[in-house]
């Protein structure tokens, strides 16, 4: 059985993500999603405080990019992959508006190479708010796999990468936006 995370859990939701100011609870869903990642295609089980400092040791959390200071607990996935085992490519990031065909053809792509880390947005403005972790797809059945570092593991619609969730007591529309593969590091 595969490791599944929740940037919720008490062992580590206060922690500080990356240099702060945000916790993992709070913010933390990129890198709950790679930390599962790693268990599946890096270099194995690691705990997210785990990952936390290895994305640190790895200066994976960016402070100044784009011309601009970031937020220290911002999280530069190629980099953040690389101190976790495994490689997301910066040049084949898909991002669209939700319900944009390029996302479909993006997700299974990925899909067919490894995993996907998947932003979805839940807010209504398009932008993505949340991240969680594509694993497979079944196009006959009509989904596509996930695991939601927020509610645990779920399923988006094929195609329209969709879906439908309860966070605690409110329902969420998740709709994608964003589509980063994950691959094995090729030796």
């Amino acid at each position: 059985m595969s490791a599944l995370f929740f940037q919720s859990d008490k062992r580590w939701s206060s922690d500080v993500l990356g240099h702060g100011p945000s916790t993992i609870g709070r913010a933390g869903c990129v890198l709950v999603s790679l930390t599962m990642a790693a268990d599946r295609i890096g270099r194995g089980l690691v705990t997210p405080p785990g990952a936390n400092d290895l994305c640190r040791r790895g200066d994976a959390f960016r402070h100044f990019r784009d011309g601009e200071w970031r937020r220290a607990d911002l999280l530069y996935v190629p980099r953040a992959a690389l101190a976790l085992g495994f490689i997301a490519p910066p040049d084949d990031v898909t991002e669209a508006v939700p319900g944009h065909p390029a996302l479909p053809t993006a997700l299974a792509n990925a899909l067919g190479r490894g995993l996907a880390l998947v932003r979805v947005d839940h807010t209504g403005d398009e932008r993505g708010d949340h991240t969680i972790l594509a694993t497979s797809i079944d196009t006959v059945k009509g989904v596509v796999h996930c695991l939601d570092p927020a509610i645990g593991p779920m399923t988006l619609a094929w195609p329209s990468l969709s879906a439908t969730v309860m966070w605690r007591d409110k329902e969420k529309t998740y709709r994608v936006t964003k589509v980063q593969p994950l691959r094995r590091t090729e030796h």
